[in-house]
């Protein structure tokens, strides 16, 4: 994305451009879908 889209955020004005981890990619917020899609489904 940086590569990608780095340019365009300059151009645009954008002075520093920094990527965070994704949230999906944390075991806690797959847990915590995984138990919510399980409760969602026992309704």
């Amino acid at each position: 994305i940086t590569i990608e889209y780095g340019e365009i955020f300059e151009r645009f004005g954008g002075e520093k451009i920094q990527l965070v981890e994704s949230l999906n990619a944390s075991p806690d917020w797959v847990e915590t879908v995984q138990g919510l899609v399980k409760d969602y489904e026992s309704m």
